[in-house]
């Protein structure tokens, strides 16, 4: 790899690290969807799949831990109130809380965990 395109990868590298965020509440995850630059709003997105992925992750991981039985991820989320349907995207995952946060402002103090577990329970119910 040459100078120039070591510079260059390491600059995106420090943009892409000052973009990253773990959102505290509904309201930082909404302003970065609706107002945000395209790398924040990005970022956003991409924190909506990690998390649900996370929750589904962790639902199916701790029923094998104490049941001893594994849980596909469709079962997880079929076990806590939500069916993503086959191919589903992360923007549509994005868009998904984007609109359940301009349906309900109140729930924007609620953290961004709650929040986005709450939009999927409403946008893909079973």
């Amino acid at each position: 790899m040459n100078r120039a395109t070591s510079l260059t990868c390491l600059a995106l590298l420090a943009a892409l690290s000052a973009n990253a965020h773990a959102f505290e509440n509904g309201t930082e995850l909404f302003e970065a969807m609706s107002k945000g630059t395209a790398l924040r709003q990005n970022g956003a997105m991409m924190f909506i799949a990690g998390t649900v992925d996370g929750i589904q992750e962790g639902f199916a991981f701790g029923h094998q831990t104490a049941t001893g039985k594994k849980m596909t991820m469709g079962a997880a989320g079929r076990m806590m109130g939500y069916c993503l349907p086959r191919g589903v995207t992360n923007g549509q995952l994005s868009d998904a809380v984007k609109q359940y946060l301009t349906a309900n402002p109140a729930e924007r103090q609620r953290g961004a965990t709650a929040v986005i577990f709450g939009s999927m329970v409403k946008a893909f119910p079973c």
